[in-house]
């Protein structure tokens, strides 16, 4: 059986709220946010309704890939929790092993190397009787990317581009030549689409208009700077995420390399860093947990450290909002802070240097997750008096958050110098990572 943990991170210490069981053993998800109907009557993506509804698709869910194949929907709501929305087999019941959501589509990549293109009825579920089957080849849909207007998806290691309008095959990329060279994930970032391998330890980074190679990583030489011994690395989760590609790895560690924010080509300078905190396995998952506040802005007699640095939300369950403009007030301009996520934060959604980070077992505990000393700075920072104090408003806060989670068994310490335990934690294990 597969096991869903929901893990609540509105405060400093995240804690698991529920766990539940499904039929089969679960090989990936993905988020589909709500569609709010306008008054021309068209629809638009709309990351934050919680209001009853009338159809399935007017609140957010969560579609679960099983090996069993078939998909589960599950209703994604902070006032209601594990409601099953529907459950569907793909083509022949072949397993799922990739989702992605795009432009009121479901896209379920299938181990027979077929993509099934799923539209919604009008009662809002999806429409499962007959969706259109693309056929790309005969190894698993490993990896899909949703870039632009179109779906990336790859099977063995060649990489089929889909027009998410016709749903057509419009171009085929051949990322690597050397024979069982296996695509196993794709991530975005500006013009650029970084491709790691179930094998080996190398990244390809390929333009997304023309289909250049530009630059090959590999991440084997920061990994055995840190860990004892010249131990097999391949990659085995990816995410880009403030400025990073982080790599999760196959013993445990996650590497951090550098790459350029702006929406140009993202090619890795400088030398990776390795995080000091690594599971013992595999690192199974990476995503971005992304919050935005959106209570009103309180005035305030001071202005918020100028230490802290800007960050940018890759999504969410609601609008980043603007401070409201006060007539009474000089003209200032919005200031953009770190934000951590408390009890006035109403909207987080789990997306897709590593400072400090907490860490905690998937499972119905009581306590909270172990945490340092710095991991509560920021915090700190956004419960002083100062920032609460009725006054004169001297500025306007536009506050939101990065954190970034990695899933996989137990905790350790990573040390060069000290030997690997015997005794292993096996616990389901996930570690919420602080970006600076």
């Amino acid at each position: 059986m597969g096991q869903i943990s929901i893990v609540a991170m509105q405060s400093s210490s995240p804690k698991v709220t529920e766990c539940f069981n499904v039929e089969s053993r679960i090989l990936c998800m993905a988020y589909v946010p709500a569609e709010q109907p306008q008054e021309d009557g068209e629809s638009k993506i709309h990351e934050n309704a919680d209001a009853p509804a009338a159809k399935a698709s007017d609140s957010p869910s969560v579609c679960l890939g099983m090996e069993e194949g078939s998909v589960i929907v599950y209703k994604s709501s902070q006032r209601c929790k594990k409601v099953r929305l529907q459950h569907f087999f793909s083509p022949d019941k072949s397993t799922v092993t990739s989702l992605v959501y795009k432009e009121r589509c479901l896209y379920v990549g299938l181990v027979s190397g077929s993509v099934a293109v799923y539209s919604r009825s009008p009662d809002g579920l999806w429409s499962s009787e007959k969706p259109a089957v693309l056929k790309l080849g005969v190894l698993p849909v490993k990896a899909m990317l949703a870039v632009g207007e179109h779906l990336w998806a790859s099977t063995g290691g060649q990489v089929f581009i889909i027009s998410a309008h016709t749903h057509c095959v419009e171009r085929q990329l051949e990322v690597h030549q050397e024979e069982g060279m296996v695509v196993s994930h794709m991530v975005v970032a500006g013009v650029g689409i970084w491709i790691a391998f179930s094998s080996g330890s190398t990244l390809r980074l390929f333009h997304t208009e023309t289909l250049e190679h530009l630059q090959d990583i590999n991440i084997a030489t920061p990994v055995h700077n840190t860990l004892p011994g010249n131990q097999r690395v391949s990659v085995s989760s990816l995410l880009v995420c403030h400025g990073l590609l982080l790599v999760g790895t196959n013993l445990g560690v996650t590497v951090a390399l550098s790459v350029p924010r702006l929406q140009g080509i993202p090619k890795v300078t400088g030398r990776g860093m390795v995080s000091l905190h690594a599971h013992n396995g595999p690192v199974k998952f990476l995503s971005v947990a992304a919050a935005v506040c959106n209570r009103p802005p309180v005035p305030s007699a001071s202005t918020p450290p100028t230490s802290l640095q800007p960050t940018e939300t890759d999504g969410g369950d609601g609008e980043n909002p603007r401070a409201p403009s006060d007539s009474d007030s000089a003209p200032t301009a919005p200031q953009r802070g770190v934000w951590l996520g408390e009890a006035g934060c109403t909207s987080m959604a789990l997306q897709d240097s590593l400072s400090s980070s907490s860490c905690g077992s998937l499972a119905p505990s009581q306590g909270s997750l172990e945490h340092g000393p710095e991991d509560g700075a920021l915090y700190d920072v956004l419960h002083d008096p100062a920032h609460h104090r009725r006054g004169r408003r001297a500025s306007k806060v536009d506050v939101s958050s990065l954190l970034v989670v990695s899933g996989g068994l137990g905790h350790r310490r990573v040390n060069r110098k000290t030997k690997q335990s015997r005794h292993e934690d096996t616990t389901s294990t996930i570690f919420i990572w602080q970006i600076p």
